[in-house]
Protein backbone atom coordinates (compact mmCIF):
# COMPACT_ATOMS: atom_id res chain seq x y z
CA UNK A 1 0.00 0.00 0.00
CA UNK A 2 2.82 2.45 0.86
CA UNK A 3 4.49 1.85 -2.74
CA UNK A 4 1.10 2.28 -4.27
CA UNK A 5 0.95 5.57 -2.39
CA UNK A 6 4.48 6.63 -3.41
CA UNK A 7 3.72 5.66 -7.22
CA UNK A 8 0.56 7.35 -7.11
CA UNK A 9 2.23 10.60 -5.38
CA UNK A 10 5.14 10.59 -8.17
CA UNK A 11 2.54 10.32 -11.13
CA UNK A 12 0.38 13.12 -9.64
CA UNK A 13 3.81 15.86 -9.28
CA UNK A 14 5.48 14.71 -13.13
CA UNK A 15 1.68 16.37 -13.97
CA UNK A 16 2.39 19.34 -11.91
CA UNK A 17 -0.12 18.58 -9.11
CA UNK A 18 2.19 19.01 -5.84
CA UNK A 19 -1.15 19.59 -3.32
CA UNK A 20 -4.44 18.19 -3.07
CA UNK A 21 -7.51 20.40 -3.80
CA UNK A 22 -8.39 21.53 -0.36
CA UNK A 23 -4.32 23.10 -0.02
CA UNK A 24 -3.18 20.19 1.99
CA UNK A 25 0.54 18.31 0.56
CA UNK A 26 -0.10 15.16 -0.97
CA UNK A 27 2.51 13.02 1.49
CA UNK A 28 -0.16 14.23 4.30
CA UNK A 29 -3.08 12.29 2.63
CA UNK A 30 -4.16 9.06 3.04
CA UNK A 31 -4.18 6.45 -0.24
CA UNK A 32 -8.01 7.43 -0.52
CA UNK A 33 -7.40 10.35 -0.55
CA UNK A 34 -4.24 10.14 -3.03
CA UNK A 35 -6.23 8.13 -5.26
CA UNK A 36 -9.15 10.29 -5.44
CA UNK A 37 -7.24 13.47 -6.01
CA UNK A 38 -5.43 11.09 -9.13
CA UNK A 39 -8.96 10.22 -10.41
CA UNK A 40 -9.46 14.09 -10.24
CA UNK A 41 -6.58 15.08 -12.42
CA UNK A 42 -6.89 12.22 -14.99
CA UNK A 43 -10.83 13.28 -14.98
CA UNK A 44 -9.28 17.08 -15.74
CA UNK A 45 -7.32 16.06 -18.23
CA UNK A 46 -9.88 14.08 -20.16
CA UNK A 47 -12.03 17.14 -20.19
CA UNK A 48 -9.22 19.10 -21.58
CA UNK A 49 -8.64 16.94 -24.50
CA UNK A 50 -12.43 16.66 -24.93
CA UNK A 51 -12.73 20.31 -25.60
CA UNK A 52 -9.45 20.90 -27.92
CA UNK A 53 -11.08 18.04 -30.35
Amino acid sequence: MLLLKHVLIQRLRRKGVFVAADGRALSKLTLEEIQREYERMEGNHDELVKSNA
